[in-house]
């Protein structure tokens, strides 16, 4: 099986096994994964049609999907329980604690959104107090 696919390759069949090379190209794969993209895979994109692009990144998606599952996989049971606690952990910490590349803006309105909840808990506390 080839591993690229060069731009003189052009036009080439949309089949599975195209897809994947190509998927794969972007990717750099294998493992592990590399980015930006390959110069090779830079090369052909123009090439690309939109709907192969969608074919393209769908199969990505699987790809991803299935070395997600086999890393799950590979993890021991207590890992798996760490993994899933650091997660819960994560969602549950506030905009205090580094996420990304999330806007201020975001988090100003998560906080706004809060401190409007808890004022409205206080009035309701208030009034039933009265």
């Amino acid at each position: 099986m080839r591993t690229i696919i060069k731009p003189e390759d052009f036009p080439i069949e949309m089949n599975e096994e195209n897809i994947e090379i190509l998927a794969r190209m972007k990717l750099n794969y294998p493992p592990p994964i590399k980015f930006p993209p390959s110069t090779e895979w830079r090369a052909v994109l123009p090439l690309l049609s939109e709907s192969d692009k969608i074919l393209i990144s769908n199969k990505i998606n699987q790809i991803q999907k299935e070395i997600d599952k086999q890393r799950w996989e590979s993890l021991t049971h207590e890992e798996q329980e760490e993994e899933k606690h650091s997660i819960e952990k994560s969602l549950k910490e506030g905009p205090e604690v580094y996420r990304g590349n999330i806007l201020q803006q975001e988090w100003d309105s998560i906080d706004i959104e809060k401190k409007e909840k808890e004022k409205k808990e206080k009035e309701g506390k208030d009034e039933k107090e009265e």
